[in-house]
């Protein structure tokens, strides 16, 4: 039985024992399937991680707690009961819910707030010694190839003739030195806005150590994400902080290249959830923080990964590629 069975009357019993509170009501935010759970006792409330995978939510455990006394862009760390992990609730509205509802300068202004939080992540990070400890993400030949090889996916899924997008050329570019710390798996449903449009990460699962623009390229092809990536980038460098010595420039190119790549793996995921199961509404997506399988954001990601391509001549490939995905997209919006 994984953890993930677990009922919640059981996880609320165990809960009730750590802390010698009463648990008022336990909720699944994201559905039971996902392992996270708020609890709510009288005065407060916390979110209960409860995994299959036992080494996940210790590792997760390991990282907030060397980072949340040097950030307040992350949950804290509240206690570990077996596979139960316990971490404050930064919030019920996620960002990607959140950024909905909101006039366009407000959008943006949210976003300079998701971007300021995920660059104070990774400062906080860079003042820890995990650089030196966490997993190397993305480190080997086998990774950049695939990652680069999700071309001939979205060729194969959508039928598209082939473009020659220089695969050599892109691997050697993608595979970069791994300085600096990353949450990874940046959607904007893996962040949290609360009454104050304070906005803080969660989900450190799979934290590690790579370039640092993929983060950020997680945000912008983030197909339930509506804000312009050329509004993005201009956000991003505003915020930028120069790690490492890098210039921005240099910066700049990394995140577009890698976020243009990253936008066909995510189109891949929506064709291949389409072709299972239907097409969905892009609020179902929105509230159970799952994949947009909708036409229309597939179209949107296309868009946005051909912006990205469009800016680096290594890319421009990539870019028709994209706008041939794109035209498949809107004839199936009809």
């Amino acid at each position: 039985m994984g953890a993930n069975a677990l009922k919640p009357k059981e996880i609320a019993k165990r809960v009730e024992a750590y802390f010698d509170e009463r648990v008022m009501t336990i909720t699944a935010p994201g559905g039971k399937r996902r392992g996270s759970y708020r609890v709510n006792f009288k005065d407060w409330s916390m979110i209960v991680s409860c995994r299959d995978n036992i080494q996940r939510t210790h590792y997760e455990a390991h990282v907030l707690q060397q980072i949340q006394d040097l950030c307040d862009t992350s949950p804290r760390f509240l206690g570990l009961d077996g596979n139960l992990m316990f971490q404050s609730d930064v919030g019920t509205v996620r960002l990607g819910q959140r950024v909905q509802d909101l006039t366009a300068p407000a959008q943006e202004d949210l976003a300079d707030r998701a971007v300021a939080a995920l660059f104070d992540v990774h400062r906080a990070g860079r003042e820890t010694t995990m650089a030196a400890d966490l997993p190397r993400l993305g480190a080997t030949n086998d990774w950049v190839q695939s990652f680069v090889n999700g071309s001939d996916k979205l060729v194969k899924k959508l039928k598209l003739d082939p473009v020659d997008i220089g695969k050599d050329a892109l691997c050697e570019f993608i595979g970069t030195p791994a300085v600096q710390f990353v949450k990874w798996d940046c959607r904007s449903g893996n962040a949290a806005v609360d009454k104050t449009d304070k906005v803080r990460w969660f989900d450190f699962e799979y934290a590690g150590v790579r370039h640092g623009a993929e983060d950020f390229a997680w945000l912008i092809a983030d197909e339930n994400w509506p804000i312009a990536p050329e509004t993005m980038m201009k956000i991003i460098e505003e915020r930028f902080d120069g790690n490492y010595g890098r210039s921005w420039q240099d910066y700049k190119s990394y995140l577009e290249v890698y976020g243009a790549l990253h936008s066909i793996k995510r189109i891949v995921l929506i064709v291949r959830n389409a072709q299972r199961k239907g097409w969905v509404t892009p609020e179902k997506a929105l509230h159970y923080d799952d994949v947009g399988v909708n036409p229309k954001l597939g179209l949107r990601l296309c868009e946005v990964g051909q912006y990205l391509a469009d800016q680096n001549k290594i890319t421009e490939p990539v870019g028709k590629l994209l706008n041939s995905a794109a035209g498949m997209f809107a004839r199936t919006i009809g």
